[in-house]
């Protein structure tokens, strides 16, 4: 057979990582009025904020700027983004960065590296449950021929809805009661939920039934700070093929649920739609949060079932509700449906709305727990052996105050101050010792000695220190009566198994789902694996914003020797550095062991390195594959 198409092949790819793109966007954080929202921290005017897009291989500069009034600070976290070579860029206030200061800006660069749905939010106390948020998607060169490869093809991607808590009132009006023995440790519940900005009943989209090969791509997101959904189309399967930025081999399931920061793409073909709905004019693809996740749920309760809004008193809105409408194209009609709905508008809506009274029951796939552990990977490759183990136990008990905190590991988390970085006190000192202290170290050193690995010490104080390239096995055991959506930053993870799924360890065998968000069953537990080859400061922590709040949050070293080398990473850029000397550290950097060789290095030759890195590495996996073609 000749190698000609193959070779073909190889020269396009090398040209693609090549032709990378700088992809630059501007967003202005401000609090306004958002239309019928209300009040909110907005992006560009707008909840959420722009979408943000790049291809694989390009570089984002992103230049934040603080329109906020008074002494309010902001950052922006790219969730799901590793920022490998970027630790700088991951967007935690006093982890990775000092708080950007109202009238002030920062840049931030960083690859887009892996294809997939991400997103982007606040990481300063409550800003991301005040509307900081917004969409960002890495496609590879050639998304749709990806997809279809694997037994997914689509003719649209054009669907991205982020949905989210929706609070009468900022986040920071709810700490005074929540933080208080009053709370009893319930947290605060939302009046209902919003997607892209709309209410239930309010978002319409339009689609063909009666084409072929007309599937449409829907990414969601939930950028909810508490809620968990069940997220279904009426008479549908959901076809689905990505779950957190990890495309899955096709699989069609009745329902997808995403706790807190968990995102999946699905594919509709409406050619499958169910024959008892044929003949209706539109259809609802509904949003159900999760009832059994709250506090004080109560089905017993004939009128709220004991969900009440913390503002209003009044009984939560638990579902939400977005119109797919067939077959209209006519522009006429959309536009009379959007002028009825205005204040005052005498237009009758034209939008056909659903003939049918109840959905009817399908019999797809069903998932076996909220991971989804048993869809598998498009592009398997199978976790290595752990070489340490960290347990990280997560207990709520009262303070000396008669608070409800989270205890890691037994102990309190202890932040670093917002203007002298973790990371930058990394780069400059040596103090990386970890001195074993808390409750949960006994039981670290017997699960480690029981399965013949080394064990991590640290809790919620003490930072957690990883090796360089140890890879990690972390047993998280949640104590607490709710589920906890645990995020990684710096890594997406393998998840082996949970107390919901324990046989999926050794039913996959190694080869395991990646997700950066592993969603922790109530009093149950998760294992979780990666390697330590991404030196700088993470946090770990729970990801919703009320629990960030209290401090179930902790923070990781990883690869200190490297770190302090600049291995990995060249330069801060200099807008970081300005950060930090407006709010207040007069030199953050002062006494740091020089990274750099002799001569200093500018972010834009950092990036360009990290960037042919990158290319050199795809050129010698491509030429090995190449090489093995000939042997």
């Amino acid at each position: 057979m000749s190698k000609v198409p193959l070779l073909f092949a190889v020269l396009v790819a090398i040209l693609q990582a090549v032709a990378a793109k700088i992809r630059r966007y501007e967003l202005t954080i401000t609090r306004e009025v958002v239309g019928q929202q209300g009040e909110r921290l907005a992006v560009n005017h707008q909840t959420p904020g722009p979408a943000l897009y790049a291809e694989v291989g390009d570089t984002f500069e992103v230049t934040v700027h603080n329109a906020l009034a008074g002494n309010e600070s902001t950052t922006v976290h790219w969730h799901g983004l590793d920022q490998r070579g970027t630790p700088f860029s991951d967007g935690v206030i006093g982890i990775s960065q000092c708080p950007i200061m109202p009238g002030n800006s920062m840049v931030y660069r960083f690859v887009a590296d892996r294809p997939g749905t991400y997103w982007y939010h606040g990481h300063v106390h409550e800003q991301y449950i005040d509307g900081l948020v917004g969409p960002l998607i890495i496609n590879r060169a050639k998304e749709q021929q990806y997809f279809a490869s694997h037994g997914a093809p689509y003719a649209h991607d054009d669907w991205t809805l982020s949905i989210a808590d929706y609070y009468l009132k900022k986040g920071s009006d709810y700490l005074p009661w929540y933080i208080s023995p009053a709370s009893g440790g319930d947290e605060p519940l939302p009046e209902r939920f919003i997607v892209n900005g709309q209410f239930s009943d309010q978002l319409k989209v339009y689609a063909r039934k009666d084409l072929a090969n007309n599937a449409y791509r829907v990414r969601v997101i939930n950028t909810a700070s508490f809620s968990m959904y069940e997220i279904t189309v009426d008479g549908m399967p959901l076809k689905l093929v990505e779950l957190d930025a990890t495309a899955v081999t096709p699989i069609e399931v009745n329902s997808i649920v995403l706790n807190a920061a968990q995102r999946a793409s699905f594919l509709l073909d409406f050619s499958r739609l169910d024959a008892a709905l044929q003949t209706s004019p539109s259809i609802y693809i509904r949003m159900k949060a999760m009832p059994q996740m709250y506090p004080t749920y109560d089905p017993a309760d004939p009128v709220g079932a004991g969900l009440y809004s913390t503002a209003t008193g009044l009984p939560m809105e638990l579902e939400w509700k977005g119109l797919i409408v067939f077959d209209n194209v006519n522009k006429d009609l959309e536009n009379a449906s959007e002028e009825s709905e205005k204040p005052g508008s005498t237009v009758v809506s034209t939008t056909p709305m659903p003939n049918y009274a109840v959905p009817p029951a399908l019999s797809f796939h069903a998932p076996k727990e909220t991971n989804f552990l048993d869809a598998r990977p498009v592009d398997m490759a199978k976790a290595p052996a752990p070489t340490h183990s960290m347990y990280y136990e997560i207990v709520f008990a009262a303070d000396d105050a008669g608070i409800n905190r989270p205890y890691i590991n037994g102990e309190l988390y202890s932040g670093p101050p917002a203007n002298k970085p973790m990371l930058y006190d990394l780069l400059q000192t040596s103090r990386l010792r970890v001195k074993p202290a808390g409750t949960g170290v006994e039981i670290a050193t017997a699960l480690a000695a029981k399965e013949g690995l080394i064990p991590i010490y640290g809790g919620g104080a003490v930072p957690f220190v990883f090796p360089y390239n140890a890879v990690i096995e972390l047993f998280v055991n949640n104590t607490d009566g709710g589920e906890h959506p645990m995020h990684t930053h710096g890594h997406t993870v393998w998840v082996v198994a949970t107390s919901d799924y324990p046989e999926a360890e050794a039913i996959h065998d190694g080869y395991y789902l990646k997700r950066d968000i592993v969603s922790v069953p109530a009093q149950g537990w998760a294992k979780i694996r990666f390697v330590a080859d991404n030196p700088g400061a993470w946090p770990f922590h729970c990801h919703i914003d009320w629990h960030m709040a209290i401090g179930l949050f902790s923070n990781v070293i990883e690869a200190p020797d490297q770190l302090q080398r600049g291995t990995g990473f060249l330069a801060i850029p200099q807008s970081h550095l300005d950060a930090c000397a407006v709010a207040g550290s007069s030199n953050p950097m002062s006494g740091m062991r020089r990274l750099l060789a002799a001569s200093p290095v500018s972010v834009d030759e950092a990036m360009a390195e990290i960037q042919v890195n990158k290319q050199e590495s795809m050129f010698e996996s491509l030429m090995a594959k190449v090489a093995s073609w000939f042997a």
